[in-house]
């Protein structure tokens, strides 16, 4: 007889979970967002939803959620082309109107956006390539306003903050590059094209298309489309090196605190990582395609997200210990250029398949 299934499942959602995001400042708080049109926040310590926002995003689905840096109060949300902000200081159970009237920049649907950590700037990418830096003001005071448009990638885009160095931001796009920008001025730093690597075999089934990124203390990896992932040194802004460790595509990432870092792709596979992030050491094997993760260190649970509409929490000791074979470890040396980063001619938009 199989032994039962260590972990939690939360209902509440009525369609695949796209997005799920832990509190910075409560250790007990989840934000997710699914294809069912609603967020929900979370208390892992009662194993319930505590608060849900509907009625407001026509129909749409959530492609990012996030709390604010600053503003505990304040959860962001995008839909569509736009971003919604509300104030979890309401005392209704059922929000269904923003503190402030949705913003629409974008042109093409938002793919995914981060709060810079002085709490006034949102950086957002879509699925055109274009990342934009929007001024926010939690408070309502001043109206968000569109501070840059940057011609990022030729497609799908994703667009993160460095912590460590507050002028800069992080792209990765559906055409393999990673792209370091001073974003007050719109300009390019360095790319990293993942496409081009040469200790990589170029018989590799899947593109690197880049799907998710995320800073560990001074790194940043990234999951690829081709299985891998990707390990950037942020002071050098090189490729460390690159693991292959999905049968599909890598999907998700997520910090674990004390800069250590979970991976997970739609093979339904979970890794930890060392915390140098030198390789996985852990794994668990999921049972549908995985679409997001979230970190609760304290509790010591890994939250996931897939194409069920549970959000489950798995604990985090009940991983298995994995060694990476040696084939699969690429020490990589990429091809990095200053500058640059021109809009090339958009290729098909390829969505993760879903089961």
């Amino acid at each position: 007889m199989s032994e039962p299934w260590p972990g939690r499942l939360l209902e509440g959602h009525k369609d695949a979970i796209e997005c799920v995001r832990e509190s910075p400042f409560s250790h007990d708080l989840l934000l997710s967002g699914s294809e069912d049109s609603t967020v929900r926040l979370w208390d892992v310590r009662v194993f319930r939803s505590v608060r849900a926002i509907r009625g407001i995003f026509s129909g749409s689905s959530i492609s990012s959620v996030c709390f604010h840096t600053l503003a505990e109060h304040c959860v962001l949300v995008s839909f569509g082309r736009e971003l919604a902000c509300f104030d979890l200081r309401s005392p209704a159970l059922v929000l269904s109107a923003a503190a402030l009237p949705p913003c629409c920049f974008h042109t093409d649907d938002i793919t995914h956006f981060s709060v810079h950590q002085n709490g006034e700037l949102i950086a957002s990418g879509d699925d055109s390539g274009t990342a934009r830096i929007i001024s926010f003001d939690p408070s309502g005071t001043t109206q968000p306003s569109q501070l840059q448009s940057i011609a990022a990638h030729s497609d799908v885009c994703y667009a993160l903050f460095n912590p460590s160095c507050p002028s800069e931001l992080l792209t990765g796009g559906f055409d393999c590059c990673v792209k370091f920008w001073d974003h007050n001025r719109a300009h390019c730093l360095s790319t990293i094209n993942l496409a081009t690597d040469p200790t990589v075999s170029n018989q590799q089934f899947n593109p690197p298309f880049v799907h998710a990124l995320q800073v560990c203390s001074d790194k940043l990896a990234v999951a690829l489309g081709s299985g891998e992932v990707a390990i950037v040194d942020l002071p050098s802004r090189r490729l460390r090196h690159r693991v292959t460790l999905h049968t599909g595509l890598a999907t998700a990432l997520a910090s674990s605190g004390c800069s250590g870092l979970y991976s997970a792709g739609n093979d339904g596979c979970v890794y930890r990582w060392a915390q140098d992030l030198s390789q996985p050491i852990g794994r668990y094997v999921h049972d549908r395609k995985i679409n997001a993760l979230a970190s609760l260190a304290h509790h010591e649970l890994v939250a996931i997200a897939d194409t069920s509409a549970q959000l489950a929490l798995f604990p985090t000791h009940s991983f298995t210990s994995y060694s990476v074979p040696r084939e699969a470890l690429n020490i990589a040396s990429s091809s990095v250029s200053s500058g640059g980063g021109g809009r090339k001619k958009r290729r098909q938009k390829t969505k993760n398949p879903r089961s």
